[in-house]
């Protein structure tokens, strides 16, 4: 998630039908303390309040950002990907 590559506090909106690629995002976010889970709307002022002001929540998710946040990520799998079709001469340099 891009989200979490620029260490950003995650709220994500599970109130109503969540799109299936979108589906792990809430179980991912919440299990690694990266954010907050909404599963009522009425609930959006104080999670967003928490994730915003709450200061031991934010040294929390400082140091989850820093476990699982990956620098350069997408261009580190761009190239692989890339090296995968040079070494099976899909493309060529």
């Amino acid at each position: 998630m891009e989200a979490i590559a620029a260490k950003c506090p995650i709220l994500i909106d599970a109130t109503r039908y969540t799109m299936f690629q979108e589906k792990g995002n809430a179980d991912y976010v919440s299990n690694h303390q990266l954010g907050s889970v909404m599963y009522r709307p009425k609930d959006f002022i104080s999670l967003l309040s928490e994730l915003l002001f709450d200061q031991d929540r934010k040294a929390v998710m400082k140091l989850a950002f820093s476990r699982y946040s990956k620098a350069n990520a997408s261009l580190r799998i761009a190239d692989q990907v890339h090296q995968l079709l040079i070494d099976r001469s899909v493309c060529r340099d």
